[in-house]
């Protein structure tokens, strides 16, 4: 059950940081991935020991921000060879999880959010101010 899950494809991805337009990591979304928009979702982006990049903590039926606050991304199709290059980069399933949620304009996505062990793990953490990855 879990590898049918760890390996299904994934039509949709919320991006909130170096993924996005303008970042080091856009180019991994490749030419084929079509942009559908900006959007947001409940949760809280944070640095986690460093300030390199950012980990979302997503707003799910298991784990609940404490704040109303938002995460601010973008929507991206994309196809199967586009999910291996973003899991390898995000370190999918150990250093990320790729989980389904859904946005604030309803979309169907996966984003990539901390890892239990991440969390755990980390010498400090700083939220990043209104979720926006931009204003840093």
């Amino acid at each position: 059950m879990l590898r049918a899950i760890l390996n299904k494809p994934m039509p949709l991805v919320f991006v909130y940081g170096t993924l996005k337009k303008g970042f080091p990591n856009h180019k991994l979304l490749g030419k084929d991935s079509k942009f559908i928009g900006t959007d947001t979702m409940l949760g809280a982006l944070y640095f986690l020991g460093h300030r390199a990049f950012p980990y979302a903590f997503v707003s799910t039926p298991w784990f609940r921000s404490a704040t109303d606050s938002r995460i601010h991304g973008e929507v991206y199709d994309i196809d199967t060879e586009t999910v291996r290059k973003l899991d390898d980069l995000e370190g999918h399933p150990n250093h990320y999880v790729r989980i389904e949620t859904k946005t604030d304009k309803g979309h169907n996505v996966h984003v990539y959010t901390a890892s239990l062990w991440t969390y755990e793990h980390a010498s400090w953490m700083e939220q990043i101010p209104r979720g926006n990855y931009d204003a840093c």
